[in-house]
């Protein structure tokens, strides 16, 4: 329980405005776990990001994303030296309606290395960042990921298709730095991919 409570106190995604262009980057960290029904071995992912993005203005915005993730399990050893990692570029756009809501929309491309399988997958976001105060701000999202094509996995051909939905909220410590933390629900859609609840922290930096 320590743990997790670190790991969730340290992804929240940021769901801040910082300047309309330039530089910003960003670290996050993220415990995944699978849902009581799904899981009889206590398996969580510990998952490490960093991000590099470049706010175009008005709105635009290109990102590229890497992840770490070590598969652990609270019950053996088994597990404990499985890697997973991630690839991903993404152009995301905000639109500004003058008020504290903010809606937004994404598009990605990358590709994800599991134990016995690599595929390429596409995703798209949607969602809604609203500013309650000058420093705090909550961001509601909902993404889809799908492989894009079929791939054979321990003899089952899967798309590993997910749908995720977040809830995250951030704090500005200045008008450049902001720290973020989330809760997120993935659902499969297509094949073996798994289930995960999701909890993290991230910080992100303007330059």
């Amino acid at each position: 329980m320590k743990k997790i409570f670190i790991t969730s106190v340290l992804s929240f995604a940021t769901c801040t405005a910082f300047a309309s262009e330039g530089w910003y980057a960003g670290v996050s960290v993220d415990q995944k776990t699978k849902p009581t029904a799904d899981s009889a071995t206590g398996e969580y992912h510990n998952v490490f990001g960093v991000t590099l993005g470049y706010k175009l203005g008005d709105g635009y915005s290109v990102e590229g994303l890497i992840e770490n993730e070590q598969v652990e399990n609270a019950t053996t050893t088994t597990d404990s030296n499985k890697h997973e990692g991630l690839l991903q570029i993404r152009a995301n756009k905000d639109f500004d309606t003058g008020t504290q809501f903010t809606p937004y929309i994404g598009v990605a491309l990358g590709e994800k290395n599991k134990t016995n399988v690599d595929f390429f997958f596409y995703r798209y976001d949607l969602g809604l960042k609203i500013k309650l105060t000058d420093t705090i701000g909550t961001r509601i999202g909902y993404r889809h990921r799908e492989g894009f094509d079929k791939e054979a996995v321990d003899g089952t051909a899967t798309k590993y298709g997910t749908d995720e939905w977040t809830v995250a909220v951030s704090y500005k410590l200045t008008p450049k730095d902001t720290v973020s933390i989330a809760y997120k629900q993935e659902r499969k859609t297509d094949g073996v991919a798994s289930n995960y609840n999701t909890t993290g922290i991230s910080y992100a930096k303007a330059f």
